[in-house]
């Protein structure tokens, strides 16, 4: 082997050498750190939007049970407090409204002038799934909550966290609890994939064991509010052993903290729903 050829196998190595070091340093760097439950917890809750209210113009392609639909309208929240919905068609006329507060459920379905009162024994039955005021409030705001945790001074307590896929991945399942235990008893699991360096929610699976019955939420299409990152896309599945159902919720236009107003009232001329 002449001179000329072996410095250029010399050449070649040397670049080889350096490429793979270099890619080596940008996995490690990548690479997320292994932080206790407890600081991923602080970070997310610290990432949150700080609120007291929301305003945003929706729109949303709905498939209930087979039932396809697209829509747009008003979503409002006051933290802690009430959840205003407005429903509308591409044409505007509004369809159905909803007021739902932690103790009831108020619906107004203008179509059929039909009105609902009562708790949320009547949502649950349309998403087959139990849900209360403050995780719906959760979801829709991409904030943290422990599903069915009365616990508000530790609510992780059931939760352990790892590393999946270079993102934190949070799951509550009674800690040293065998299947049989699980099984035994009403029991949800919930499952939460937090983006690393923002600690923003990007998925909640709720799993229902005893009913066969599963809730998934998908947040992406991050913005910037107030120094915050909070997600434009909402897409949510629910799923039971007999049905599917999706509902994918753009949010259009978000403004916070202003002064908002939820109209609910129920005229005479509608019936209640049986």
């Amino acid at each position: 082997m002449n001179i000329r050829k072996v410095n250029i196998l010399l050449y070649f190595l040397i670049i080889l050498i350096f490429y793979s070091c270099g890619v080596s340093k940008i996995v490690r760097r990548n690479k997320i750190k292994n932080i206790d439950l407890e600081e991923i917890y602080s970070e997310v809750k610290s990432n949150e939007l700080d609120y007291n209210s929301y305003s945003i113009k929706y729109s949303a392609k709905i498939n209930l049970k087979g039932s396809e639909n697209s829509v747009n309208g008003i979503l409002r929240i006051k933290k802690d407090s009430a959840i205003w919905i407005s429903v509308s068609p591409g044409f505007g006329v509004e369809l159905m409204r909803l007021l739902a507060t932690p103790d009831s459920v108020k619906l107004l379905n203008k179509l059929n002038n039909t009105y609902f009162v009562g708790d949320y024994t009547y949502l649950n039955k349309i998403f087959n799934f139990q849900f209360d005021y403050y995780s719906l409030q959760s979801i829709l705001t991409n904030s943290f909550f422990a599903y069915n945790s009365n616990n508000e001074t530790n609510p992780i307590i059931n939760f352990t966290s790892k590393i999946d896929s270079n993102k934190y991945f949070l799951q509550s399942l009674p800690k040293n609890a065998n299947n049989k235990e699980i099984l035994s008893k009403p029991q949800v699991m919930q499952q939460i994939t937090i983006l690393p360096n923002e600690y923003k929610i990007l998925k909640i699976f709720l799993f229902d064991y005893i009913k066969n019955r599963a809730v998934q939420v998908n947040y992406s299409n991050f913005i910037e509010i107030n120094e915050k990152k909070f997600p434009k896309n909402l897409n949510f599945s629910f799923n039971t052993s007999k049905n599917k159902s999706q509902i994918n919720l753009k949010y259009n236009k978000i403004v916070i903290n202003k002064q908002i107003k939820m109209p609910f009232k129920i005229s005479t001329k509608y019936l209640p729903i049986k």
